[in-house]
């Protein structure tokens, strides 16, 4: 995983920057974007502070995906280049983008068997 000072801004920089070079991609990688959690205990779940760190979480999100759409399209060429199929250079390297939130809350709680605590968000993507 990729962790730093920064805050949620920071672990998308590290993530872009390990993204954009020639290193080999780990085979799991965990990123944790903790800026909705804390204005969810700060300010209140569903607060204006809340939804504004919401909609910066989907930008760092969309960050996210172009950095890794940027990789593959790179690796691609690179790969057609050197002689290998699209096909082969597909299967090299696929991604299986998971997006999870860890709890909901109320207030600025949580931990209460309510729908608005135990249910979150579950998205799967393929890049």
């Amino acid at each position: 995983g990729v962790s730093c000072a920064g805050g949620d801004a920071g672990v998308v920089e590290r993530f872009e920057a390990l993204v954009q070079s020639e290193a080999p991609m780990p085979k799991v990688m965990f990123l944790q974007l903790n800026d909705v959690d804390i204005a969810g205990h700060a300010h209140s779940w569903g607060s204006p502070q809340y939804f504004a760190a919401v909609t910066a979480t989907d930008a760092r999100l969309r960050q996210i995906v172009d950095a890794l759409l940027a990789r593959l399209r790179r690796r691609r060429v690179a790969g057609v280049a050197e002689g290998e199929n699209q096909q082969g250079a597909r299967q090299e390297e696929r991604v299986l983008l998971v997006v999870a939130g860890s709890h909901g809350g109320t207030g600025t709680d949580h931990g209460r068997m309510l729908p608005t605590d135990m249910e979150v968000v579950l998205a799967l993507v393929e890049v």
